[in-house]
């Protein structure tokens, strides 16, 4: 009598007390920033996939990637629509490239180059992608997810990440990310105080200064100048209450005939511009990369002669710029004004990352 033996069994009953290691089973996602896991961001951006061509670029602090570990194997990576929005499907043409941060957040450079650590990989060379239909969700966040499955793992052995996305088709219709904002890590802000004279003239703006060494210029204009030609004053200061004996904000018509005149800024350094038109302006350049400017307060104010305003002389309100603190992530990206995603410069600077979520081994 032939006896026949089927493996089957003891191969299940091997397979069930002594369970083979599977690469899939080792997987694991990590959010990047962990705080949005499962909260939606404070803000969103248009970029990388709302309008292309475009190029954009994220670098994270090292900080920030404490959940992966010493090292991890990035093998895929996903975006999280917007949950304030619905967004319809569409196919981009991608480009997605990964690296070491060759700088930090804090001091990013224009040039996407010098931002890329020298182990980048293009994990995913140029391919077509259908983003899915994002719908609002009743509660944000979006339970909606854009993987990108890599074609090339990445090795991450420590250090900050860089993140490109080069997004070469022609594309305008909104396909937002939700993103963590700059917010609660002390981004600059600018506030106004005091009034111009005469009224309704002499107006002052001036851009925000993020943080040490950002690459934003610090730029002061006047507007609405009571003179339209010759000569406007920029008085800068450091917002003390009292200078040169004088406590602040000190009316100026007694002495010089104006008529509701204010000094609202001590005066560190003066600056002349050419009016002309009634407009003025000084560029201050990037604020030094120094963390002693963290969180100082910097003020400005005007001062304009001639002109038709009593006394011959008019003034601005004040302007309060506050420095921020450098965050732990920043976003940069080109797109409609340099259509080329080949571009080797970034045009505009956020204070903000998309929620990423990292598939890591």
């Amino acid at each position: 009598m032939r006896i026949a033996f089927s493996l089957g069994w003891p191969l299940l009953l091997a397979g069930l007390f002594f369970p083979g290691r599977s690469s899939s089973a080792q997987s694991r996602v990590v959010a990047l920033p962990g705080s949005l896991s499962a909260s939606e961001g404070r803000t969103f951006l248009e970029t990388p996939f709302s309008f292309g061509p475009s190029r954009t670029q994220v670098i994270l602090d090292k900080a920030l990637l404490v959940g992966l570990g010493s090292k991890a194997l990035v093998t895929a990576l996903a975006f999280r629509p917007d949950g304030g929005g619905t967004f319809a499907a569409k196919t981009l043409s991608l480009e997605v490239l990964l690296s070491t941060a060759a700088a930090s957040p804090g001091v990013p450079s224009g040039n996407y180059a010098a931002n890329r650590g020298k182990d980048a990989v293009t994990v995913l060379p140029r391919t077509n992608l259908s983003l899915p239909y994002a719908f609002k969700p009743f509660a944000p966040p979006s339970g909606t997810r854009f993987w990108i499955r890599f074609s090339k793992s990445f090795s991450w052995k420590g250090g900050g990440l860089c993140l490109e996305v080069a997004d070469y088709t022609s594309t305008k219709s909104a396909w937002r990310v939700d993103a963590a904002s700059a917010a609660p890590y002390g981004f600059g802000r600018v506030s106004y105080e005091g009034a111009p004279c005469p009224p309704g003239r002499n107006r002052i703006v001036s851009s925000v200064i993020p943080w040490p060494g950002a690459s934003v210029e610090w730029k002061t204009r006047l507007l609405d100048g009571s003179a339209s030609t010759g000569s406007a004053l920029l008085l800068l200061g450091t917002g003390r209450s009292k200078w040169g004996g004088l406590t602040l904000p000190w009316n100026m018509d007694p002495v010089l005939g104006t008529k509701g005149c204010r000094l609202y800024t001590d005066v560190a350094l003066g600056l002349a511009a050419v009016l002309s038109s009634g407009k003025a302006q000084v560029d201050m350049g990037l604020l030094p990369s120094n963390p002693v400017f963290s969180g100082a307060v910097l003020t400005a104010q005007w001062i304009v002669p001639g002109g038709s305003a009593p006394g011959g002389v008019g003034a601005s309100g004040l302007a309060r710029i506050r420095v921020g603190s450098a965050p732990p992530f920043v976003t940069l990206y080109n797109y409609l004004s340099n259509s080329n995603p080949n571009s080797p410069k970034a045009e505009f600077l956020a204070a903000s990352a998309p929620a990423l979520f990292l598939e890591v081994r």
